[in-house]
């Protein structure tokens, strides 16, 4: 029976979390699944998990995450995100485009593998940090600012000087100082954006053109849920007649 009590266990783990899939679902929420995955799902939301998952036009568009682990998969999936994080994965056109982020310990790893993924993005690295940050083959680092304050570690990995992110640091002439107006600077920059500038909402059809379209990961989660529960079922008729079987078998 101890199969059988596990995987009840994991699919009510998996019903009772907070997923969420549809536009505006868990808008101004605490969301602690850390599952994202519809047009605007997570907006101005406050993700604290293990993993975050922003996959969808927008799903986590100026959301607060906390997590090891911010996946921001689809097209502007963690747009004007606030993100402490450790690492940090931007595969999405326009994926982290204006978000900020630091590392929630000490080292961060920052991948920007879609096309102009960190455009508008800001990484702070402070005293003591330790942070990569990958530029890929994409120009995902084309518009993205590093700002990299004394003692700290900087690794940037980039193709070419054109997709590498603007570097403040005491080894590009900024003592610190001047780092903290730059990045002070370049946030009230972004506060002051005009609407259409900050997130597009006009497109002829979002739902075309953010990938995946809404609905489309909800399905996929109630069909595993389903298959799970059926798993259950069947695996718990099996052991009761094998059960039954052996105490035939030993009478």
């Amino acid at each position: 029976m101890v199969p059988t009590l596990l995987i009840w266990s994991l699919a009510f783990k998996l019903l009772a979390a907070q997923t969420c899939t549809n536009e505006e679902q868990c808008k101004s929420t605490t969301v602690t699944s850390g599952i994202c995955y519809g047009y605007i799902a997570c907006i101005t939301a406050t993700i604290t998990a293990d993993t975050a998952y922003c996959r969808g036009g927008g799903a986590c568009y100026l959301a607060t995450i906390t997590s090891d682990t911010a996946n921001c998969w689809g097209d502007y999936g963690c747009h004007s995100a606030k993100i402490t994080s450790t690492t940090v994965a931007g595969w999405g056109y326009h994926s982290l485009w204006n978000a900020d982020i630091e590392p929630k310990a000490t080292t961060l790893s920052v991948t920007l593998f879609g096309y102009e993924a960190g455009s508008g993005l800001d990484i702070r690295c402070s005293a003591g940090d330790v942070c990569t940050i990958d530029c890929g083959d994409s120009k995902g680092c084309i518009g993205t600012k590093a700002y990299c304050f004394s003692n700290s570690e900087c690794d940037i990995q980039c193709d070419d000087v054109a997709n590498c992110p603007t570097l403040y640091s005491s080894e590009t002439g900024f003592p610190d100082p001047e780092i903290w107006n730059k990045y002070y600077e370049n946030q009230e920059h972004k506060k002051n954006l005009p609407d259409d500038d900050v997130f597009p909402l006009d497109y002829p059809d979002n739902d075309d053109y953010f990938n995946p379209k809404p609905g489309v990961i909800s399905l996929n989660l109630n069909m595993v849920w389903v298959l799970l529960i059926v798993l259950g079922f069947v695996l718990g008729i099996g052991l009761c007649i094998l059960n039954i079987k052996t105490w035939k078998n030993e009478k």
